[in-house]
């Protein structure tokens, strides 16, 4: 080039005389693009770990680059040690499924106390036909058992034996007022219910 200096167009007709036409220029190599992660990888990676490992879901992307150009390798040992790919529809229905909770029915109310009605009347009767000695402990005995109510009426038929009957019924209107006219202002003066209901009959 030095000898041909300013002549260099002289010098290419000359080799193209001598040699043949010019070869075309090569083009240039493309840049090289760096690897990037596979959205499509991400995303069946993440839906295999959401079934699978939801405890790795986090590391994803770090897994992806490890296997960088080896995807397919990796998901083949993947479904090796954990089972098949979850279809995408069946991850998304299970995602639904986890963001909301199955409704559970709200439990049937539960029926009253049977043979008995008022818990209060059936112990106050309880314990006048059994332990008269505690009819005034009634109300705390009530709140002790709040809720356990038939649970405390089973175990006190096991210690003391059944509940006696309702009799307030047998009873003529009259009669009925008399009673508790008369248990009303002996309350305080007879500890025992016996006492005075005997009397009136």
């Amino acid at each position: 080039l030095s000898a041909y200096a300013g002549k260099e167009e002289a010098m290419f007709k000359a080799l193209v005389k001598k040699y043949g036409p010019e070869p075309e220029g090569a083009a240039p190599p493309k840049p090289s693009t760096p690897t990037t992660v596979s959205s499509d990888y991400k995303e069946r990676l993440t839906r295999f770990y959401q079934q699978y490992a939801p405890d790795k879901v986090g590391s994803v992307d770090a897994t992806l680059s490890t296997y960088a150009g080896k995807e397919e390798a990796m998901f083949k040992a993947l479904a090796k040690k954990y089972g098949p790919e979850p279809d995408d529809k069946v991850a998304g229905r299970a995602e639904v499924n986890k963001a909301s909770p199955p409704m559970v029915p709200a439990s049937p109310p539960t029926a009253g106390p049977t043979g008995g009605g008022d818990y209060r009347v059936r112990l106050t009767r309880f314990y006048e036909h059994h332990a008269p000695d505690k009819v005034g402990s009634v109300d705390t005995a009530l709140n002790a058992y709040s809720g356990k109510e038939e649970a405390m009426f089973k175990a006190l038929v096991k210690k003391y034996g059944p509940e006696p009957p309702d009799t307030s019924n047998d009873l003529t209107e009259d009669e009925q007022r008399a009673d508790a006219a008369f248990k009303e202002r002996n309350a305080s003066k007879y500890s025992k219910a016996g006492v005075y209901e005997g009397r009136l009959r």
